[in-house]
């Protein structure tokens, strides 16, 4: 194997090795999102969920305080 030829294949390997690394690179950036995006939204459905049972509770004890 002469030295071109090994030049050749190593600048092949570092490519690869570039494009690897940006992909592993970008899944990482994806996954973050999705988990960030997963913990907001399961927190304001949870927030959501609250305001819901605390205006039912309201309610009801409206309902209850002036019934007659």
């Amino acid at each position: 194997m002469s030295q071109q030829e090994l030049r050749q294949h190593l600048d092949a390997i570092q490519r690869r090795l570039v494009i690897a690394a940006v992909l592993a690179l970008g899944l990482l950036v994806v996954r973050m999102f999705i988990i960030n995006t997963f913990i907001i939204v399961a927190f304001w459905a949870c927030a959501l969920y609250v305001l819901v049972l605390f205006g039912l509770w309201l309610w009801l004890e409206w309902q209850l305080l002036f019934r007659h």
